[in-house]
């Protein structure tokens, strides 16, 4: 097991948490039983750039328990603006359908930066550390 790291400093949102980790790492933690919408993209894109002062980070996307995301918000995960906060991200989910979202979002992105899906946080953490 590697270190999950310290939180240095956190930052909430409407349905969603950043926590900036002292291994360079940002955790983004979704709330439970919420439908992401294209609002929430662009909340949470912009505050990433924000919270992380404008620099590209790993990203650890906890996804909550029941939540998906709209085919509107998972473009806009995609998209060009995303990518400026995104050095590579590893997404945790807990059930098919958010797999099936979550493959459909890595499709969106084609290559333009590293993104994997997990079903374990250990996991994720240690593929985004090797993404440095």
């Amino acid at each position: 097991m590697i270190s999950e790291g310290k939180i240095i400093k956190t930052l909430k949102g409407t349905n969603w948490a950043f926590n900036l980790l002292d291994i360079s790492v940002v955790e983004l933690i979704t709330d439970d039983d919420v439908e992401l919408t294209i609002e929430d993209a662009k909340e949470m894109v912009s505050s990433a750039y924000i919270f992380s002062c404008g620099e590209r980070k790993l990203n650890l996307f906890i996804v909550g328990i029941n939540t998906i995301a709209t085919v509107e918000a998972l473009r806009y995960f995609s998209s060009e603006e995303s990518k400026n906060v995104s050095l590579a991200d590893a997404i945790v989910i807990h059930s098919l359908g958010q797999r099936l979202l979550a493959n459909f979002l890595i499709k969106l992105v084609k290559g333009s930066w590293p993104m994997k899906v997990f079903s374990n946080k250990d996991d994720a953490l240690k593929w985004l550390i090797q993404q440095k």
